[in-house]
């Protein structure tokens, strides 16, 4: 690989990208808001770099499975800091069942991750992964009629857009509502911060949803293993 294709705005935006996380997560327990704003801050640049690649004619096998990287590395920031937050304040009554759900939901999403990176690096034809999940027409096959929704017209729909405010909002704000000092100042804030949770919470079930959903089409399509 050349080093003229890893110089790119794109992948200098990833780059950028893991350095906010980075620092998101040294902020954690001193200052929940610093992190929050780190890492929505690098959630945001996630909006630029796939455009810049595109815009800039830089798009590139090795930037793909990049920015895939960073993605799943956000969200592994971004669940595990929930039961971190929640230890610091209660018992392993609460945090131990909320870290076991955390693992199994990234279990899935690694689990698709690389899935997808295993296309991407094997050159799997010329077709996005995403189109994997529509027919060739567009159009939803019944066996999967919710994922090929999900990602219409280049995710660039209502559902999609449950989905992904849902699954960036819901740790952000347990961890933020979590970190509220006054005991006086949390009971005030419950009923909104309880809705608000509510609310990204059945978003982020819906995106771990067709995550899994996602799973038997990408290994169905997936390129053969080398042969030893």
């Amino acid at each position: 690989m050349r080093v003229r294709s890893l110089l790119t705005v794109a992948n200098a935006i990833g780059v950028l990208r893991l350095a906010l996380l980075a620092a998101a997560a040294s902020v954690l327990a001193t200052s929940p808001r610093h992190y929050a704003a780190l890492f929505l801050l690098s959630a945001l640049l996630d909006l630029v770099d796939g455009w810049a690649a595109r815009a800039l004619g830089q798009a590139t096998e090795f930037g793909a499975a990049f920015d895939q990287l960073i993605d799943i590395t956000s969200w592994t920031v971004a669940y595990v800091a929930v039961p971190v937050s929640l230890s610091y304040r209660y018992s392993p009554s609460l945090y131990v069942p909320v870290a076991v759900l955390v693992a199994a939901q990234l279990a899935v999403e690694w689990s698709v991750a690389l899935l997808v990176l295993h296309r991407v690096t094997r050159g799997a034809g010329d077709l996005h992964w995403k189109s994997l999940l529509c027919d060739s027409d567009g159009t939803a096959s019944w066996t999967r009629g919710l994922v090929a929704m999900y990602f219409a017209n280049g995710q660039k729909n209502l559902l999609s857009l449950i989905g992904n405010v849902g699954h960036v909002a819901l740790p952000l704000l347990i961890v933020l509502y979590d970190s509220l000092p006054d005991t006086l100042v949390r009971s005030l804030a419950f009923p909104t911060a309880a809705i608000a949770i509510l609310a990204a919470g059945m978003g982020s079930f819906l995106y771990v949803w067709v995550a899994a959903l996602m799973l038997p089409v990408l290994w169905e399509a997936s390129p053969p293993l080398p042969v030893p």
